[in-house]
């Protein structure tokens, strides 16, 4: 009975599965192997491309690149359909590509299988990541954009280009990205491969500071610091007439003339008498609105109109020091009249350049409007003025209630909280004795500005001097600021 079952059960059993295909005498299987046909992606990384690997399209850095320690080009952005066009005309002219400048023949690998990059390599690389990264980022950011910009033919850059200082400002601000999308800690670490990138920093501010060491002790004009960088800057624009007459030839040259001066006006707005940078002061306010007026200063979109007041502003400051502030009322009640003649609405029709026709530039520009109007009356002490004043004067309470009502609108808007450090830090100023309301969103906007990867701190100094000046209960323009420091 056991062997009758036994049997019975084997005979349920299903029948072996049949041979996967034709075989071989010696038995092996003689069936073809079908290759998968799949499109080809159109995003992935350039390095992936380039090796003809899937890329994973982690940002900012992707899992091959990062597994192989290998540079991460970045998103194939010629390739794409979905990339801008600004990204697309900023990298096609400001970078050379990385299969068009380096060839495989040119890259060997080591017995580890690493990339061993040729000389200069490094630079291709900063600026690969500048046009992929960083200019795109400034241009999406620029509230006073009119069309994509035009990007810097590398020929501008004279000889410069490889020194380590550029490679250092390129490789912190990649490390500061990469640490922001990872919401990491700004220390060196093993992740996504900013441990080396701290490494190569490291290098390159040692090599730094050993020519630093050297203009230290063989050129005495560095021996004062930044005020001695500004001085010295300053005093050879006046040597060659430069204000009086700006060479246009070189844009990088316009760039930093402009950067410097508009540094050294705003610098000293939100600087104590006694430690301000005096040198700007040898040039006269048309020859300051001259630089500034070429172009929109996208960084400080101020109108130029004002920014010639602010300038004003700087030097009633200087002069009240020295003489009787009723001396001046003359030039302050001018002052005052011609900030109140400017109209926001009317600024892009009028501007010497073109202005983008969007409701973001007029609240721009009334905000700098009512910000510049406050910092004449805060900075020359005219905010316990009697109601006697003259009807030009503005009006502390009015305008500061009016200011924080206007950057509160700019929260809904990226590319305006961007610009509002320096209203910031009127507005700050304006409401230490008013709402506490008032004083929380000028921190909230600080914060905004400073959580962006390219605000590198500066609105966070700036928060810091605020919330010291409002804890000490002060009031006064002169006891919020100490030393000079860049505000945007």
């Amino acid at each position: 009975m056991v062997k009758l079952t036994t049997i019975r059960a084997a005979g349920n059993a299903p029948p072996p599965p049949p041979p996967p295909g034709p075989v071989d005498d010696d038995g092996s299987s003689t069936k073809q192997r079908v290759k998968r046909w799949a499109p080809r992606g159109k995003t992935g990384c350039v390095t992936c491309r380039r090796r003809k690997v899937r890329c994973d399209e982690a940002k900012p850095i992707c899992g091959n690149c990062v597994a192989t320690r290998r540079y991460c080009g970045g998103p194939y952005y010629q390739d794409s359909a979905q990339a801008s066009d600004v990204v697309r005309n900023v990298a096609a002219v400001v970078i050379p590509r990385l299969r068009d400048t380096a060839p495989r023949s040119v890259r060997p690998t080591n017995h580890r299988g690493w990339e061993i990059a040729p000389d200069g390599w490094d630079v291709v690389e900063a600026f690969e990541y500048l046009g992929l990264y960083t200019i795109p980022h400034s241009t999406e950011m620029d509230v006073m954009a009119t069309r994509p910009a035009v990007p810097v033919a590398l020929a501008a850059y004279p000889g410069c280009v490889n020194s380590e200082s550029f490679l250092a400002r390129v490789i912190a601000d990649r490390i500061v990205w990469v640490s922001c999308c990872q919401r990491t800690a700004l220390s060196p670490s093993t992740a996504h491969g900013t441990k080396d990138l701290w490494f190569k920093f490291y290098d390159l501010i040692q090599k730094h500071l050993g020519q630093l060491n050297y203009d230290l002790t063989h050129h005495i004009l560095c021996l004062g610091g930044w005020r001695a960088h500004f001085d010295g800057y300053f005093a050879l624009l006046n040597m060659f007439g430069i204000p009086k007459r700006i060479p246009k030839e070189n844009p990088v040259f316009l760039d930093m003339l402009r950067s410097m001066t508009v540094n050294a006006v705003i610098g000293n707005s939100v600087t104590r008498i006694d430690r301000q940078m005096h040198s700007i002061y040898d040039f006269d306010d048309a020859e300051l609105v001259n630089i500034f007026g070429q172009t929109c200063f996208t960084p400080f979109p101020c109108p130029k109109a004002l920014f010639a007041e602010i300038a004003a502003i700087n030097r009633l400051r200087l002069a009240a020091t020295t003489s009787n502030l009723a001396a001046l009322l003359p030039s302050v009640n001018a002052l005052f009249r011609r900030i109140n003649a400017f109209q926001p609405g009317t600024w892009k029709d009028t501007a010497e350049f073109e202005i983008p026709r969007t409701p973001e530039v007029v609240l721009v520009a009334r905000i700098f409007q009512l910000a510049v109007s406050l910092y004449g009356v805060l900075a020359l002490g005219l905010e316990h003025a009697d109601a006697g004043a003259p009807p030009s004067w503005p009006d502390q309470t009015a305008a500061a209630a009016e200011l924080i009502t206007l950057l509160r609108k700019t929260l809904r808007s990226p590319k305006c909280v961007s610009v509002m450090t320096w209203p910031c830090a009127v507005a700050g100023v304006a409401v230490a004795d008013g709402p506490e309301a008032g004083r929380k969103l000028v921190g909230e906007i600080l914060a905004r500005i400073d959580a962006d990867v390219l605000a590198y701190g500066i609105a966070a100094h700036t928060t810091e001097r605020l919330r010291a000046f409002w804890l000490a209960k002060k009031t006064g323009w002169e006891e919020c600021w100490g030393g000079f420091y860049l505000l945007w």
